[in-house]
């Protein structure tokens, strides 16, 4: 049924039914049609399509839908994006911004824009684009950077609940391969700030650290980059506060395993500075801790 062209047409009567199954059925259907049929699309209703979808977006965030059906929603939307913002002129440009700028006039959260981005990010990222295509759709998403970083700066504190802190490190994760090393760098020491094992929530802990594994590992800070402002900074937390967790620890516990993994992500990352380092000191005079911490890592070090 979906591959049919009246297919289009059933969209908005199956969102708008009661049963949530069927509200998916429809945005699953808003997807399909996008990504499969495009080509068989009237041209001339591309824009009309765009914002009729975001409308219909925007007012699913506003009445509550569940997750599975936004999520398909927000897949949705970019998978429409692919296809109209490649050309000269656009025929969406700055679609990042006025998706966001829709949901939150309809009173969208932060956490649902979050969720928004991590998919923006994870769908063009995956695209099947190439040559001027794929550049074009590359700037929408570095042009989007101001926004993306000013929704994470103002969701990682605790002030704000556990979910949208997650959800804020998740748009992090997500968008840290697009954003400049400039635009992480700031990050860092926040994100070491949240290592505090004695903050009664653990997930706040284990955010922190999966983020900066994914720093480590996979940003423009990967492979040995910015010793002065990740390497370093991380070893001192290892020898202030990190080592006071491996002495107290008895059993392994989430937090444990967690920094255990951030421990591995550093030793693989920084291994040459580390083991050329091993008796050198660092700013503010930390030699004998400088020395403990690197000690704590080198086994790791020269086993990988």
């Amino acid at each position: 049924m979906q591959r049919r062209p009246e297919a289009w047409g059933l969209v908005i009567p199956l969102l708008n039914h009661e049963d949530p199954n069927v509200q998916f059925f429809g945005a699953h259907t808003a997807q399909v049609k996008v990504a499969r049929d495009w080509d068989a699309f009237p041209r001339e209703n591309a824009e009309q399509l765009r914002d009729l979808l975001v409308q219909l977006t925007a007012h699913s965030i506003a009445i509550g839908r569940g997750n599975f059906i936004l999520r398909k929603l927000f897949v949705a939307i970019a998978s429409l994006a692919i296809k109209l913002v490649p050309g000269h002129p656009s025929r969406w440009p700055g679609w990042i911004l006025s998706c966001v700028q829709a949901f939150s006039e309809q009173g969208g959260s932060a956490e649902r824009i979050h969720q928004f981005l991590v998919i923006v990010a994870e769908e063009v990222g995956t695209a099947d684009l190439l040559g001027a295509s794929k550049v074009q759709m590359q700037q929408s998403l570095r042009d989007a950077i101001p926004l993306v970083v000013q929704a994470i700066t103002s969701s990682v504190n605790r002030s704000v609940s556990i979910s949208q802190f997650q959800s804020a490190l998740l748009t992090l994760q997500a968008w840290m391969t697009i954003f400049p090393s400039s635009d992480l760098l700031p990050f860092i020491p926040i994100l070491i700030g949240l290592l505090d094992p004695s903050d009664d929530n653990e997930a706040i802990f284990i955010a922190a650290s999966d983020t900066l594994q994914e720093i480590l590992s996979k940003s423009p800070l990967s492979d040995g980059a910015a010793t002065k402002t990740l390497t370093e900074p991380l070893l001192v937390w290892l020898d202030s506060v990190g080592s006071s967790i491996i002495a107290q620890t008895l059993d392994v516990n989430e937090v444990s395993h967690s920094l255990s993994k951030l421990l591995v992500a550093l030793g693989d990352h920084s291994a040459l500075y580390i083991a050329a380092n091993i008796s050198s000191s660092i700013p503010g005079g930390c030699d004998a801790g400088f020395a403990r911490a690197t000690t704590v890592l080198l086994p790791l070090v020269f086993c990988h």
